[in-house]
């Protein structure tokens, strides 16, 4: 188990070091090429589309934590039932959301644009909704993946579809603008759909096969159903802070400043997967240890609120600092509004940062209540003090609250999950000299070991 969450880890990093780079070079063929407002017309389209998701049952939403309970109580046949259940439930849910969704999202599109900026906009959403049906087919299985506790895997694959996504843009954005884009983000998806099902595969029967998820039981879409509509719930609600704050902002700054704020998102969102991506195999690490060993679900969060603590803190600190040489390599210049905007981002998401070892407990466990209530605040409470600030302060006024609102939240789950679930809000201060003494062990044998590679090979050639 220790060996594994280690391993899932360590991927999950290098995923998000390998995202950060392509999406910052990616980003950078685009400003080169199209310029910053075409980032605010992908930007708006993107979050248009995904309102879709608002219609979701929640089928992939806790698909993880139910593999995870199948595979702990040896039920091997009905992990592979929840898993070809979700995602052929996806497939065609989010297929009829889609033919649904054209028409008003075709519409909606000229409330926020117009003239060249509108055409567009609504030459990419044929694209952005193909995108959309299969987001929603890879989160099922990457979800089954992670349910198996094979992160590393899910990131493996993730990894090599960002290489996939870079090559595409980089031959057709040139000469095709952002359709060229959108084929890139198509190609990524099916790619992670293919090798994420053929390793769940491999790794349910230990042997390299591969066939089309075909069964299907309305049992097992109860039971996903009875628990991920109450998660579904909180993910919608969580869901629509990002494009509630992105349509404000292209309404009270135009789509410039939209442009300039998606990319200061991007860069802070980034930072904080360095964090927050391996700790999402804390789901069904702590569902695993509820039904095997539930005394240590306490240290384990200890352990995973201390790491979140000392390395989330400086590498947003960090990045903050650093946000006027970002925006000049970036950019090409140093931009006050991008620079404003990235120290904002960098406090909110810091604060929705330090709450995620909470959160991901009240889910592997079940408990939902707070997850909801403060997403329900960060939500709410962001549209409607945007819209009031938004009016006064234009679009600070609306990128302010909208980061203050996402503190109170995030801090508000925090609190009352440990509270409700009766385990101590923060760490002792033995854990953070623990972890510090572990991450120095680990630098000094790292360290080592390479100077007794370097002084072998020496002896190997004298």
């Amino acid at each position: 188990m220790r060996l594994r969450l280690q391993q899932n880890v360590a991927w999950a990093l290098a995923e998000v070091i390998a995202s950060g780079l392509i999406l910052f070079f990616l980003y950078r063929i685009v400003v080169k090429d199209l310029g910053v407002e075409a980032l605010g017309i992908w930007s708006m389209v993107m979050a248009t589309t995904s309102l879709g998701r608002l219609a979701d049952i929640g089928t992939a939403a806790g698909l993880g934590r139910f593999v995870a309970i199948a595979r702990a109580q040896n039920d091997d046949r009905k992990a592979m039932l929840i898993a070809e259940t979700a995602i052929l439930t996806n497939l065609v849910l989010y297929l009829g959301i889609a033919a649904v969704l054209w028409a008003p999202a075709h519409y909606g599109l000229s409330l926020m644009a117009s003239g060249i900026s509108l055409e567009k906009a609504r030459e990419l959403l044929p694209y952005t909704l193909l995108s959309f049906v299969l987001m929603s087919v890879t989160a099922a299985t990457t979800g089954a993946l992670v349910g198996q506790q094979r992160s590393d895997q899910r990131s493996m694959v993730t990894i090599a579809s960002l290489f996939v996504q870079f090559t595409v843009a980089l031959l057709f954005v040139p000469h095709y603008g952002l359709p060229g884009l959108a084929w890139a983000q198509t190609a990524q998806y099916l790619s992670i759909v293919c090798a994420s099902w053929t390793l769940f595969l491999n790794n349910h029967s230990g042997t390299w096969t591969f066939r089309v998820p075909l069964r299907w039981r309305f049992d097992v879409l109860k039971e996903l159903i009875g628990f991920g509509v109450k998660l579904q719930a909180v993910s919608i609600v969580s869901f629509l802070f990002e494009p509630t704050v992105k349509f404000l902002m292209s309404a009270f700054g135009g789509l410039e400043t939209l442009g300039f704020y998606e990319m200061a998102q991007r860069l802070v969102l980034q930072v904080r997967q360095l964090i927050a991506m391996p700790n999402q195999a804390l789901v069904p690490g702590f569902a695993h240890l509820k039904e095997c060993e539930p005394e240590k679900i306490e240290p384990l969060y200890h352990k995973a609120m201390a790491l979140t603590v000392a390395t989330g803190l400086p590498l947003l600190a960090g990045v903050a600092v650093a946000s006027p040489v970002i925006s000049a390599i970036w950019i090409g210049h140093v931009d006050h509004l991008f620079v404003l905007f990235t120290l904002l981002l960098a406090a909110g998401w810091f604060a929705n940062l330090l709450a995620a070892p909470a959160y991901l407990l009240g889910v592997a466990l079940g408990y939902l209540r707070w997850n909801f209530i403060g997403t329900m605040v960060t939500t709410v409470g962001a549209a409607l003090l945007s819209c009031i600030f938004g009016f006064l302060g234009g679009k600070f006024g609306v990128a302010v609250p909208a980061m203050a609102m996402l503190g109170v939240g995030s801090v508000s789950t925090m609190v009352m999950n440990c509270r409700a679930l009766g385990i101590r809000l923060f760490p002792a201060r033995s854990i953070f000299s623990d972890l510090h003494e572990e991450i120095r062990a680990r630098i000094k044998k790292a360290f080592f070991n390479r100077c007794n590679g370097r002084r072998a090979g020496e002896d190997i050639r004298s």
